[in-house]
């Protein structure tokens, strides 16, 4: 029953919501319909925000502190907060803007 008490992970969806946050910020920032050299170098630095946020969530399964589950619920729950506060924040920007 104490298992159950950890749903979901609130390390792995707070890193999943910033990560979420950073990465799409900074494919919002970068051009990439534009050809440029290093295009798939950028591609790799922008995606590795997300390759932290799992790595932080594989390291909660293997140090035996969550059940996958709770990992996958809390990088959903982060994921969608991360995106939707991107989405609503930049639309207050570009209004702000105008």
């Amino acid at each position: 029953m104490d298992g159950r008490k950890s749903f979901p992970s609130g390390h792995t969806s707070f890193c999943f919501t910033g990560m979420v946050y950073l990465t799409l910020f900074l494919f919002d920032r970068i051009d990439f319909k534009k050809q440029f050299t290093g295009r798939g170098i950028v591609f790799t630095l922008c995606m590795m925000p997300i390759l932290f946020a799992t790595l932080v969530g594989v390291s909660r399964t293997c140090d035996y502190h969550h059940h996958y589950s709770d990992v996958v619920g809390g990088a959903i729950l982060g994921t969608a907060v991360g995106t939707l506060v991107y989405y609503y924040h930049g639309n207050l920007v570009d209004e702000s803007v105008k």
